[in-house]
């Protein structure tokens, strides 16, 4: 039967037997059942941990280490199997392998208590307790009724000491629990919770210890530290004076309770505290510390000191106790001790901000605000710029430096008005020490000027400009200048510009620095040493470019090929047969001609809004965006270093623009006004127009005029290539620069109203002229006679610019003598009043009257002439000059004329005298028949002896006949439709006052006479009297309407517009009372 029993049953009751013969201690039987499991299946992993057991109880350690190892290698997971090789290992004291196995068992199965256990005892074998407590507290958490309180308040403490508060907390926790009244408990317990921050806990479970154990000192003395930490000072004073009361000699019952009593300001009570610690414990430095800082509340500052000091022989490397220290002495009146312990306060703590302060007050107060500064500014490099520290001290040092550096400024210029310059610069050179600024180097440089000491000067000048440069305060440079000029004046040019090398690094961006100093160097008569300046602006790296693309049409046109020809460098004779070309047949193509270039377009650029792309593209063309800005400029003194750019004759005689009637600088907000044009008189005076090279930087001059239309006149220049400027509207203003080569032309300015179309126009104009008269222009440019100095006149209908800029300008030449180098008048059509008759020194100059005559036969006769052609500007309008013209006026009226008359010497018989300008074709008042009929009517209700002068264009005869038949029929009436302007003129200065049209009326009554009156216009119109008060010399000024009592009626600037009659009429009237109250009283002085 036994025979007949399953392989698989007999092994299992083989272990079975040899697991009960092993408990009952029976080996050999033991063995034998084993011996038979593993005969059948050698590697089963029980029967390995069984033959491993019992060859462990005969005292075979090496077998059953070998069997264990088998038993893994059949069932590597094994718990049991590790944990009994960890207890093998550690029998053998091998420890390392012992602990491997024990984690390895562990790691298996977490929730064995005997592993740990048993890890536990082998970690105190090892001398790490703190690991054995952590195992014995997994062994606890797995069998928490395993223990007792005693065990958990040991285990508790021993992870505390191991700093694993939270599994302390819940061992004494659980010692609490098994033992309610076990004081020791309650009282770690709250030191755990102290520790992890619990600070109501903690005070909870110290209260319950004191309970427990009232006469425990201890207990006490932690309960009243935790009321302390919270902030209950009198309960913990209450809690430290108990554990005194229990323990005299709890030494540190006392300096607690001194501080808890400081907290709830008991000073003298504190004092008496601090005291008694000290009997206990005389060598504790935070005892005598804390004394000083009560005695310093109490103002005893004597005792404080000497307690600090105490406390520093203690611990001398405490930087508080210095600190403290600090504060008692300057309190006591010792500055230069506390200064001591300041100083050795940052020297322990670099990073104590309140040191620093206090240093530097200390420092302040004894008046010492150099050192003060140097203070805070070492505080600025130590202190984190977090630090609360950090803003204060940043603020003082700029305050306290502002401080020192106006006290520093303001000794020095006492030393300066004095003559003691070597005190005075000293002090500014502790100000450029502290705060280096243009300004200070400035005045320390114009010091050693006036020490004749030129080196330093030099150094400061090179200072400012260093800065300014820096700062970006190119605009600011001229205010510092004088010294430049100075250096310059005392034969220090090359240094100067050497100065400005270094500086500026010939960097074109930084040609504007230059150009200043130049100005300066011009205006102080120094031109030789300003041309010499000129001669070093900086120029491009390299302007030696590849070829760029060109945009003007190639083609094989004979027109590209003229055109193209008078655009070389160096032109020679044309390269194509001159012969072919019938003469007599281009100027009839004029059109086809026009027509042809007008399809070429000409890139167009704006100076003053260039964009990044734009710049870009000159830059590829090689053309610097400075020395256009520069050709723009209008400038005297920059003139005068032009002039003399090419005088052979420097330095011994330099050339100079006169200027004893230079162009009034005016103050208006239209800044087209505010300055002159001064190109036009260099041309009068010396021939020629002088512009940069926009691409090389060199000077260029050119004596090649082309008038081209109404006022514009076009310089052509041989440069790195042929460019043109064009001059033109009623200020003759430099507007636009041309470059053919490249086809593109750059605005450079906005002084006039510029389009795309009105640019390609002209320049497209220009073409068209050259190519048509081709044989002129080239005769023209080739010719080595002397020009024809013309000055051109009339070309404009305009009658108010006429008289405000064009007859003005040839005014400015008269006041400067320079009349007599115009050598020809070229006369249009307008000519409103001859020239040669105001100005009579000209009527022996040679004159093109070029009346009725095309503008491109006006191009052809100026070249056939051999004309240089100028247009001299001029905005302000002096008395001198009216009183010229109303002469001339009046001396061209017939005896007839004047006897018609009003009688002015009886003034009243025909009062007022009302002038009323009317305008028909444009920029009219729509309804003024009625308007002025009714305030004329008015007028005359209070004044009876009216006299009214109509003024007007002859279109405007319709307008006086209809106001004519609407008012009353006694009132005077004259006109001045259809007169010459000279009978005009003279009756603006009969009137007594005008009603006008902002435009050519408006200038006979207002700026060619001085007579008060209204003026009105269309909104665009209007905005002129921004400036019409300020361009004439003791202007009467106009009352000018406002825009609100204007109803525009069309768009444009010359659109028509509706007035409300009575406004102007209200204005008028108080006008006219005024005048009428003033003859009257004339009249009863007489």
């Amino acid at each position: 039967m036994h025979s007949q029993l399953n392989p698989e049953t007999t092994v299992v009751e083989n272990l079975q037997q040899a697991e009960t013969y092993l408990a009952k201690g029976k080996l050999d039987r033991a063995q034998a059942a084993c011996q038979k499991v593993l005969e059948v299946i050698p590697d089963l992993a029980p029967g390995c941990k069984i033959q491993a057991n019992i060859s462990l109880a005969r005292g075979q350690v090496e077998e059953a280490m070998s069997w264990y190892k088998k038993a893994l290698a059949a069932q590597p997971d094994w718990a049991e199997v590790y944990a009994n090789m960890g207890s093998l290992y550690a029998m053998q004291k091998q420890w390392q392998p012992a602990i491997a196995s024990y984690q390895k068992a562990i790691a298996l199965k977490p929730n064995i208590a005997a592993f740990y256990r048993n890890l536990a005892k082998i970690w105190q074998l090892v001398g790490k307790p703190e690991l054995a407590a952590e195992c014995s507290y997994q062994v606890l958490t797995l069998q928490p009724e395993s223990a007792t309180a005693s065990e958990y308040l040991s285990l508790g403490k021993g992870l505390f000491d191991h700093q694993k508060l939270t599994e302390a907390i819940a061992c004494y926790g659980r010692a609490i629990e098994l033992n309610p009244n076990l004081f020791k408990a309650y009282h770690l317990l709250g030191d755990a919770l102290i520790i992890q921050g619990s600070l109501d806990e903690a005070i909870n479970y110290y209260q319950k210890a004191v309970k427990l154990q009232p006469n425990i000192w201890v207990a006490y003395q932690k309960l009243g530290k935790a009321l302390l930490e919270k902030g209950e000072f009198a309960e913990a004073v209450i809690n430290f004076q108990q554990a005194i009361e229990i323990n005299p000699n709890s030494i540190w019952s006392y300096p607690k309770l001194g501080l808890s009593l400081m907290k709830l300001k008991k000073w003298d009570a504190a004092i008496n505290a601090y005291r008694k610690a000290i009997e206990f414990n005389s060598k504790n430095g935070f005892i005598y510390n804390n004394l000083g800082l009560v005695l310093f509340e109490k103002k005893q500052w004597s005792e404080a000191v000497n307690a600090y000091k105490s406390a520093i022989d203690i611990q001398p490397n405490n930087s508080g106790f210095y600190h403290n220290l600090g504060k008692a002495l300057s309190k006591e009146g010792k500055k230069e001790e506390a200064i001591a312990c300041y100083s050795k306060v940052i020297e322990l703590n670099r990073t104590n901000g309140d040191a620093y302060y206090l240093w530097g007050e200390i420092l302040r107060e004894t008046g010492r605000l150099a050192e003060a500064l140097e203070v805070y500014q070492k505080g600025l490099q130590n202190l984190p710029k977090e630090s609360q520290f950090f803003p204060k001290l940043e603020s003082l040092l700029i305050e306290q430096k502002q401080i020192l550096i106006e006290d520093y400024r303001s000794c020095a210029k006492d030393h300066k008005e004095t003559g003691n310059l070597t005190e005075a610069i000293q002090l500014y050179q502790k100000v450029t020490e502290l705060q280096p600024q243009s300004s200070d180097y400035y005045e320390l440089g114009m010091l050693w000027m006036e020490k004749q000491d030129w080196e330093a000067t030099l150094l400061c000048y090179e200072k400012v400009l260093f800065l300014e440069k820096k700062y970006g305060k190119e605009s600011q440079i001229s205010k510092y200048l004088l010294l430049g000029v100075s250096l310059v004046k005392n034969g220090k040019i090359k240094q100067v510009i050497d100065c400005y090398h270094r500086i500026f690094q010939k960097d074109l961006q930084n040609l504007w620095w230059y150009y200043w100093l130049s100005i300066s160097l011009s205006e102080a008569s120094l031109i030789p040493e300003a041309v010499s300046l000129f001669k070093e602006f900086p120029k491009p790296q390299s302007y030696s470019l590849p070829e760029p693309k060109i945009n003007h049409n190639s083609s094989d046109s004979i027109y590209d090929k003229i055109w193209n020809w008078f655009n070389q460098k160096n032109p020679k004779e044309f390269d194509f047969n001159i012969e072919d070309i019938n003469y007599e047949n281009l100027e009839p193509e004029v059109n086809q001609i026009k027509n042809y270039f007008a399809q070429n377009k000409i890139i167009i650029f704006n100076i003053k809004k260039i964009t990044e792309s734009e710049q870009e593209h000159l830059q590829t063309l090689g053309i610097s965006l400075e020395y256009l800005q520069m050709i723009a400029l209008e400038n005297n003194e920059l003139e005068n270093i032009y002039i003399n750019y090419f005088n052979q004759e420097l330095p011994v005689n330099p050339l100079k623009r006169t200027q004893h009637y230079p162009h009034r600088k005016l103050s208006t907000p239209d800044r087209r006004l505010n300055s002159g044009v001064e190109f036009s008189q260099t041309i009068t005076e010396f021939q020629y127009m002088y512009a940069i090279d926009p691409i090389a930087g060199n000077l260029i001059k050119s004596n090649e005029s082309f008038y081209l239309r109404d006022l514009t006149i076009i310089y052509r220049f041989v440069g790195t290539e042929v460019f043109y400027i064009l001059a033109g509207s009623f200020g003759g203003w430099k507007l636009s620069l041309y470059i053919p080569k490249y086809e593109i032309a750059i605005i450079l300015s906005d002084k006039a109203p510029h389009t795309v179309k009105s640019i390609q126009s002209d320049y497209n104009t220009l073409k068209t002229y050259f190519v048509t008269y081709f044989r002129e222009v080239k005769q023209y440019i080739h010719s080595q006679q002397p020009r024809l100095l013309t000055s051109i006149v009339g070309f404009r209908r305009n009658l108010g610019h006429f008289f405000w800029q064009e007859l003005n300008g040839i005014y400015y030449l008269y006041k400067n003598l320079l009349l007599d180098q115009i050598d020809c008048l070229a006369i249009g059509n307008s000519q409103h009043l001859g020239v040669t008759e105001i100005f009579p020194e000209l009527k022996n100059k040679k004159q093109l009257i070029l009346t009725n005559v095309s503008e491109i036969k006006k191009f052809q006769l100026l070249l056939k002439n051999n004309c240089l052609c100028l247009r001299v500007a001029e905005h302000f309008i002096t008395q001198e000059y009216v009183s010229r013209i109303y002469d001339v006026a009046w001396n061209k009226c017939s005896e007839n004329f004047r006897a018609v008359l009003p009688n002015r010497k009886n003034n009243l018989e025909c009062f007022p005298l009302l002038w009323v300008n009317l305008r028909a074709h444009n920029k009219s008042w729509k309804s003024q028949e009625k308007g002025y009929a009714n305030i004329i009517n008015k007028l005359s209700e209070n004044f009876p002896n009216i006299g009214i002068v109509f003024d007007g264009w002859i279109d405007c005869n319709e307008i006086v006949e209809s106001i004519v038949k609407l008012v009353k029929p006694d009132i005077k009436i004259y006109s001045t439709l259809g007169c010459p302007l000279h009978e005009s003129i003279v009756w603006a200065h009969q009137i007594d006052a005008y009603i006008c049209v902002v435009g050519s009326g408006l200038v006979i009554t207002s700026w060619l006479s001085d007579r008060p009156g209204v003026a009105y216009a269309n909104q665009g119109h209007l905005r002129q009297q921004s400036f019409w008060s300020r361009v004439k010399e003791n202007v009467v000024a106009p009352s000018f309407l406002r825009s609100q009592d204007i109803k525009q009626l069309h768009k444009g600037a010359y659109g028509n517009y509706e007035i409300n009659w009575q406004t102007i009429y209200q204005r008028i009237f108080k006008i006219l009372k005024k005048i009428e109250k003033k003859k009257l009283m004339a009249k009863e002085q007489k």
